[in-house]
């Protein structure tokens, strides 16, 4: 075995159930993620090892790129749960919490959860509507609608966020 290998077996050994229990912390317990990123930061420093054969504090860089890399897991699970969410779903939720709040008394068609759809998206202005439709029905990321706009990536998303809570206002609404 070479000493780089013995290095990484060495932090592994000595590092690892440290890293899965400060992830597993952050991510509100869920061990499979924790275990995951664990492994991907090892990974990282596997990548970086000569560099990290000559920091002075190997335990603190473990565990900032511990950090970064569960914000990055969060990230990416807020954008899939974001990006999951789109009008078909809403209305549905829609159908479901109004059939709950009149308990059960009336039941919405097909019809009304369409009229309802169309309403939502006749109220988005022209560009909230491009907006929507670049991202949910074409599935464009963020970047590429940035790019197509000629606008910051940060707007794309606020944009979003925008179009997302007004949709939810309207389906909140009686």
């Amino acid at each position: 075995m070479n000493y780089e290998s013995e290095f990484m077996n060495e932090l592994y050994n000595k590092y690892f159930f440290d890293i899965v229990r400060y992830c597993k912390a952050l991510l509100a317990g869920d061990e499979v993620l924790a275990v995951d990123c664990a492994h991907t930061v090892f990974d990282e420093a596997r990548n970086n090892i000569s560099k990290l054969k000559k920091h002075k504090n190997v335990a603190g860089w473990l565990m900032l790129t511990a950090k970064h890399r569960v914000m990055r897991t969060v990230r990416g699970l807020a954008l899939k749960r974001i990006r999951e969410t789109d009008i078909d779903e809403m209305a549905e939720r829609y159908e479901e919490s109004l059939s709950y709040i009149q308990n059960y008394e009336i039941e919405l068609s097909d019809t009304d959860i369409e009229n309802k759809k169309q309403e939502i998206l006749n109220s988005l202005s022209l560009d909230e509507r491009h907006i929507y439709d670049m991202y949910y029905k074409d599935r464009k990321k963020q970047k590429e609608i940035a790019l197509e706009l000629n606008v910051s990536s940060d707007a794309v998303r606020m944009r979003l966020v925008r179009i997302k809570r007004k949709i939810t206002d309207i389906l909140m609404q009686k």
